[in-house]
């Protein structure tokens, strides 16, 4: 992670959840460094669980399917569920619920001029903006819980950073992913 180490942030979740009195969130490490004692060390941090990459989905739906939050309605509409992320978001945050929603509004507005600065990015083949406005895009994604096209962000800023060629059609998958996403938030 950029601004801060696994361990640090999940120090920081802890902190946060004692000073606060809140209930613990599981935190599962997903890491590709695999040495001897790796996952006691995630334990000892205040990790809940350990997967080491390349792991298997089965692997990760077991473990996922183990700390997942069960009881919810099926009947739950999505803005319903949409609503209670943007609330647990503002609850570990800090940030207002009113703001939040509107970092998703101003996001609706601006993701296409920060697409089309990608395309010029690409275009013009520079890669270090590549590199900024995907990072940047992953983070307000995955935040307002787009997570497909936060992870579709993270393959092109690592392919970028990896000097991996980026194909034409996974920025496009990116821009679908979004607009999906985009559609989702307007419902509100």
């Amino acid at each position: 992670m950029p601004e801060m180490s696994g361990f640090d942030a999940v120090k920081q979740i802890r902190k946060y959840e004692s000073e606060n009195n809140k209930k613990r969130v599981p935190v599962i490490a997903m890491t590709a460094g695999v040495s001897e004692g790796s996952r006691e060390k995630c334990i000892a941090m205040g990790m809940d669980e350990y997967i080491s990459k390349p792991f298997k989905y089965p692997i990760l739906e077991k473990v996922i399917e183990k700390y997942a939050v069960i009881g919810i309605d099926e009947d739950v509409s999505e803005d319903i569920i949409n609503n209670g992320i943007f609330k647990e978001i503002s609850d570990m945050t800090g940030i207002d619920y009113s703001d939040i929603e509107e970092i998703a509004d101003e996001f609706i507005l601006s993701s296409k001029d920060i697409l089309e600065n990608l395309d010029i990015a690409i275009i013009e083949n520079r890669e270090k903006d590549i590199m900024n406005i995907c990072h940047s895009l992953k983070g307000v994604l995955r935040n307002l819980c787009i997570l497909k096209a936060g992870d579709i962000a993270e393959k092109i800023e690592y392919g970028v950073r990896d000097k991996k060629e980026i194909e034409f059609n996974i920025v496009e998958y990116l821009k679908k992913e979004i607009n999906i996403g985009i559609e989702r938030l307007n419902k509100k």
